[in-house]
């Protein structure tokens, strides 16, 4: 499994509320797990390094998602008075027989090229730890050896989206791809207030 991220933060400071993470669950899928925390900076990091160490920390242990969101949930409404959620966006691929499970709980859009078509995944669900019970959003999806899926830890306008999608069929650079992204994020972005920005690239290659 091929990844590459590039991130930036909101201002000077260098701290980015984003959190992402890579790893294997031992039964030969490859996780891709991104986090976004509410606000930006130091307070923003700390929510969103929760919510990946608690998934990763659970489905390395065999957890259903849909089991492990819900207990992150409850850990996110339960460690504080005060109101704290973050994003979770993830992707499980079957490194041996191709194939991925897209996950999502208030996450941005997801674009992934297979082939000479793109795509792009969606879906208006709540962050964990806004609302006592907890909202996922799961999809399965074709991906294989050369497919690319790109992660954002905000959301995309249509504007944003042609530009992605005219890369991707344009080149198979991942490290172009997501740098070209990050660095143009701001471009596109409706809020007069900059936010902490993740892209990930992530693409199967044949071992």
């Amino acid at each position: 499994l091929e990844v590459y991220t590039a991130s930036s933060s909101a201002d000077d400071s260098g701290e980015n509320g984003d959190t992402s993470v890579s790893f294997s669950d031992g039964t030969g899928t490859g996780c891709v797990v991104l986090s976004d925390g509410m606000g930006s900076g130091r307070s923003a990091a700390f929510e969103s390094r929760l919510v990946v160490k608690l998934f990763r920390r659970l489905i390395s242990s065999g957890m259903r998602c849909d089991a492990a969101v819900r207990l992150i949930n409850a850990v996110m409404l339960t460690k504080s008075k005060e109101e704290s959620f973050a994003t979770l966006d993830a992707l499980l691929i079957d490194l041996d027989n191709g194939g991925m499970t897209v996950i999502k709980s208030g996450a941005a859009a997801t674009v992934i090229r297979r082939g000479r078509d793109v795509i792009r995944i969606s879906t208006t669900t709540f962050p964990v730890g806004i609302s006592e019970k907890s909202e996922l959003f799961t999809a399965e999806q074709e991906f294989g050896t050369g497919d690319i899926a790109i992660m954002f830890s905000d959301g995309i306008n249509e504007n944003e989206y042609l530009f992605i999608r005219e890369l991707l069929l344009c080149g198979d650079d991942l490290k172009r791809i997501v740098d070209e992204i990050c660095s143009k994020a701001d471009r596109f972005s409706p809020n007069i207030r900059n936010d902490d920005i993740t892209v990930i690239g992530v693409r199967i290659v044949e071992n």
